[in-house]
């Protein structure tokens, strides 16, 4: 593997690091104040954070500049799945308005404002909670999809990788290539042949 192969899948590494960390630290917030609320956690915030968490260990892990770091394509594209599916659940709660769906001022902003110490829940509308948790909701959406671009683009550094390396290996996995594959080691080798021949002829 080149040095630029190491370099690009480090940097992405501690990008999708960062990301998943933005990420777990926001959604850990907000489930510190739903717990002190004593309220139930939604499922799909539940799923995030966790996701946050193996994505930060799977960072560390394969964030060394190892050989073996360049066989975990499958893993980050199962990270990336993961990551995109988490982005459309989140999305699809707050309906493509962030700031204005009933989701938010209901249970997000309402949690995260602390008006569950003020009125209950029933009453909560959006011109008491205002704009509370809009930006922390909006910067989340935006790091989990950063984040798992991040994992997609690791995964075709490590396979652009390994077919620079090993530029036959789709070929010898293809039993239609074989023949190919005969041709060329038979001309190489009648190459090598005909070269002290044509010297002794001389």
């Amino acid at each position: 593997m080149g040095k630029g192969s190491y370099v690009a899948n480090g940097v992405f590494r501690v990008l999708a690091l960062i990301s998943a960390s933005i990420v777990a630290g926001i959604i850990g917030h907000f489930l510190y104040l739903l717990g002190d609320a004593g309220g139930s956690a939604n499922a799909k915030i539940v799923f995030t954070v966790s996701l946050a968490g193996i994505s930060i260990f799977f960072s560390l892990v394969l964030l060394p500049p190892f050989r073996c770091v360049f066989w975990a394509a499958p893993l980050d594209l199962a990270i990336f799945i993961m990551w995109m599916t988490s982005f459309g659940l989140l999305e699809n709660l707050s309906g493509g308005h962030p700031c204005n769906a009933y989701w938010r001022y209901n249970y997000w902003g309402y949690y995260w404002g602390g008006y569950y110490s003020t009125f209950p829940q029933s009453v909560a509308s959006n011109s008491i909670v205002n704009s509370a948790g809009c930006s922390p909701w909006r910067t989340a959406l935006a790091f989990i999809f950063l984040g798992g671009s991040c994992w997609l683009v690791n995964a075709c550094i490590v396979r652009l990788a390994f077919l620079t390396s090993h530029p036959l290996a789709f070929v010898d996995a293809n039993p239609r290539h074989q023949g190919l594959i005969a041709l060329v080691s038979g001309k190489e080798e009648a190459k090598t042949e005909s070269v002290p021949q044509n010297r002794s002829s001389v």
